[in-house]
């Protein structure tokens, strides 16, 4: 991926999340590369709240909060198998 985005639009991964990022800061500034990047990135958003059953969109500290809850379940779920 690295290689197709440097050759194609001569930018590296970094340059494109920076341009990305700009972009949501002032969306008048946009290249024709980042529209098809920021939509993956919807994509993959409202593909991975659909897998936890959230609905989407959700502001970022609730998902980080509901990712956090989840994660200090598992040990506790994990555990309790282990006890079977």
């Amino acid at each position: 991926m690295r290689g197709f985005l440097k050759e194609r639009h001569s930018k590296t991964l970094t340059e494109l999340y920076n341009a990305l990022v700009e972009h949501h800061k002032n969306p008048s500034g946009r290249s024709e590369w980042v529209a098809p990047l920021d939509k993956a990135h919807r994509d993959l958003d409202k593909a991975v709240h659909a897998a936890y059953g959230w609905e989407y969109p959700l502001p970022e500290e609730q998902v980080l909060e509901r990712l956090l809850t989840l994660n200090l379940e598992r040990p506790a779920a994990e555990g309790s198998r282990e006890k079977l």
